[in-house]
């Protein structure tokens, strides 16, 4: 089963991505995941995110963000992803209702929507609001 991975009303897609283990490239954009959880403390990892659960869905190089609200948000670092700045994300969801580690992901040109690429999802680890002091 096909599921555009779409939150409300629009993907909003912001090219970035993961921090590169050593020997690899440095992400460009690592900065901007870094902002984006930094009120956040990483907790467990997960295999699989009900869809329900997701409110919104940004994307950055090999790097994807589920959100939840204000308090939570799961973070994929893909296997093999390219993200670009103006695709859209379409998953092949192996269980139904559900992003899960192992789902093929496939990116899509906005304009024409050719396939430009696909990866796998890697485990989610969950990252919970830190209280505030």
């Amino acid at each position: 089963m096909f599921r555009f991975a779409l939150p409300a009303a629009a993907l909003i897609l912001a090219g970035a991505g993961a921090s590169a283990p050593a020997g690899q490239r440095a992400n460009p954009d690592q900065a901007l995941i870094d902002k984006a959880l930094r009120d956040f403390t990483a907790g467990a990892k997960v295999d699989c995110v009900r869809h329900e659960d997701v409110s919104e869905i940004r994307t950055f190089e090999d790097t994807i963000l589920y959100e939840r609200g204000r308090n939570t948000i799961w973070r994929n670092n893909t296997q093999g992803c390219k993200l670009g700045r103006d695709d859209l994300l379409v998953s092949k969801t192996l269980t139904p209702s559900r992003y899960c580690a192992g789902d093929i992901v496939q990116t899509h040109a906005r304009m024409g929507g050719q396939m430009t690429g696909s990866c796998t999802l890697g485990p989610f680890v969950t990252y919970t609001r830190t209280a505030q002091k």
